[in-house]
């Protein structure tokens, strides 16, 4: 999974770097937004799950790190504060009783500061 992760994220850097946003009509910039509100709903149901599995694994005790938090932290270059936030989150989902849909996480969901 994490060679797709990097497939895709560089397949999205090489269309940041062809977007022209002057050149899009408004229907268009519509178009766009949406479909770019998706991939982050996308993005922050797999962060979420990456993230409670780090706090999970210990991966964070065998590196060397205080908590999962620091090193949510320092792979992310947010605050510890903000990983604190994302691993609540993140486990708040994961307890959930509704089964939540990626494509239709409501955005008090993201879990990205």
């Amino acid at each position: 999974m994490r060679r797709e992760l990097r497939s895709q994220r560089r397949a999205l850097e090489g269309l940041l770097a062809e977007f022209e946003p002057g050149v899009l009509d408004g229907l268009d910039a519509v178009a766009i937004v949406k479909e770019v509100a998706k991939i982050k709903s996308v993005c922050a149901a797999v962060e979420a799950g990456a993230v409670r599995r780090i706090d999970g694994s210990n991966v964070w005790r065998a590196k060397g790190y205080r908590s999962a938090a620091h090193l949510v932290a320092s792979v992310t270059g947010t605050s510890v504060g903000s990983a604190t936030n994302m691993l609540q989150t993140a486990e708040r989902l994961a307890n959930s009783s509704t089964e939540i849909s990626a494509v239709e996480m409501p955005r008090s969901a993201n879990i990205t500061a």
